[in-house]
């Protein structure tokens, strides 16, 4: 049967979700080589056919396997293989290991794919441990956002210090596990940041004031920065927060943040300031979570138009 498609590596401008969701694919059908005894052995992204719909879209949920010259039974005693260097899990390129050759051999390979598919590169020596680290700030450019969210990089953490060991015993014992995972970051990955807006309470019985609403608006719409300062107790508060009620329908992203001590602070309260996909990791000092979320924070609001608001700031 002819189908149209394309290998995995002819396909260089799938989203992050598209990616990982074609692993997951791949994963699974790893998982029924397994389930039926037979070994894969020549895993790459060329022999990896994605479909594509009637529309040129890939068909992500489903992919398959080309050049079958390497399958093999997982106790057959053949051994004369084919394989691919580049991909291949060390015992496959050692032939005095060659008897080391099992399920945890495709193993390797998905977290190699994976390592390539995130990071546009191979995987070196040096993160092939179980205490290695990640570089994921030097990952491809369609991945960088996602892969700023600590719970994506503990996730491909787990999968590529359990995959791409030297040792067989160091692997996961089943290619499920591979699939549990790439599962949780499909989930992940699908999640999209946006601000989630808390408006501020407005008191029902405001009237007057458009001639100040009307001074606020024209500067906003020739200035970038706005101050509303006077005496304690005149109305600024009162007046901005109606500003934002009256016009929040012309903002595509609206925050509104009450000064808390200094600016870092202000910023890094969730309870302020709610990114869909962002939370404080337990390992990160609030300055830290305060460059990340403020660099997501540019990225959501990036070609929109923004009013952003901080009150009662003194300093």
């Amino acid at each position: 049967v002819c189908f149209d498609g394309a290998s995995l590596d002819k396909l260089t401008e799938l989203s992050p979700t598209e990616y990982t969701e074609i692993m997951l694919a791949v994963s699974k059908n790893v998982s029924a080589y397994h389930d039926s005894g037979c070994l894969c052995l020549d895993l790459k992204p060329e022999n990896i056919f994605v479909l594509l719909d009637s529309s040129g879209d890939p068909v992500t949920q489903l992919v398959e396997f080309i050049d079958f010259d390497s399958v093999r039974t997982e106790n057959s005693t053949n051994k004369y293989l084919y394989y691919t260097r580049e991909w291949a899990s060390p015992e496959q390129t050692d032939r005095f290991s060659s008897v080391k050759i099992s399920k945890a051999s495709d193993i390797y390979t998905l977290g190699e794919i994976a390592f390539w598919i995130y990071f546009g590169r191979h995987s070196e020596d040096s993160e092939h441990r179980g205490f290695s680290k990640y570089d994921f700030d030097n990952c491809k450019n369609n991945f960088r956002t996602i892969l700023k969210r600590p719970s994506v990089q503990k996730l491909l953490t787990q999968l590529f210090r359990n995959t791409l060991r030297p040792s067989v015993n160091n692997r996961f014992h089943s290619v499920n596990d591979v699939v549990a995972i790439f599962e949780k970051l499909v989930d992940e990955t699908v999640q999209k940041d946006f601000v989630i807006p808390i408006f501020p309470h407005i008191s029902p019985d405001f009237t007057g004031r458009d001639e100040e609403l009307k001074i606020i608006s024209e500067s906003l719409e020739n200035n970038s920065l706005l101050w509303v300062y006077g005496i304690g107790g005149i109305g600024k508060s009162t007046i901005v927060r109606n500003f934002i009620h009256q016009k929040k329908a012309e903002y595509d992203v609206i925050i509104y943040l009450e000064y808390d001590k200094n600016i870092i602070r202000t910023f890094t309260d969730d309870r302020q300031l709610k990114l869909s996909t962002v939370r404080k990791d337990t390992n990160e000092t609030p300055k830290e979570y305060f460059y990340r979320k403020l660099e997501i924070l540019e990225l959501i609001c990036t070609n929109k138009k923004v009013l952003f608001v901080i009150d009662n700031f003194d300093g």
